[in-house]
């Protein structure tokens, strides 16, 4: 009973983190004047983007620590690399149909939209710092590390 309540509780926990993010890249896309109507769209297309490269990043860690490929990707054939568009498809319609249909995108705003000014800095900062780990550990990886 107890492991099922833990689980319960860290399951509520991530997902209020996940629609947290989510509602930090849209307040994001929000500010780009020309990108308005666009901001819940652009904030899944990022989430989804950002969860894919973090997918990526765990195996290239791995490959730095391990200094073993986890993922061949020279013994993958043509044929195979359909599947990578189609899991960031799939990723990006799972995120849109979670948080962006009018309903849970409205119970996300209002969930969060009465946060106080130092949560909304701080949840910011963490969001920005996100992505830019998001990108920066492969990139550090590709252009630091040595095979």
């Amino acid at each position: 009973m107890f492991t099922h309540t833990f689980r319960n509780i860290n399951l509520r926990f991530n997902m209020k983190t996940y629609r947290y993010l989510y509602y930090k890249l849209y307040c994001i896309w929000l500010r780009k004047k020309d990108e308005v109507e666009n901001a819940r769209i652009n904030a899944v297309l990022t989430l989804t983007f950002s969860l894919y490269i973090n997918i990526i990043n765990i195996s290239l860690i791995l490959l730095v620590l391990l200094k073993t490929e986890i993922i061949k990707l020279s013994e993958i054939d043509a044929n195979e690399y359909i599947f990578i568009p189609i899991v960031f498809l799939v990723g990006g319609i799972f995120n849109y149909l979670l948080l962006a249909r009018k309903k849970p995108h409205e119970k996300i705003i209002e969930e969060f939209k009465s946060e106080s000014e130092v949560k909304r800095k701080r949840g910011m900062m963490f969001t920005i710092l996100y992505l830019v780990m998001s990108i920066g550990i492969p990139l550090y990886i590709a252009f630091f590390t040595t095979s």
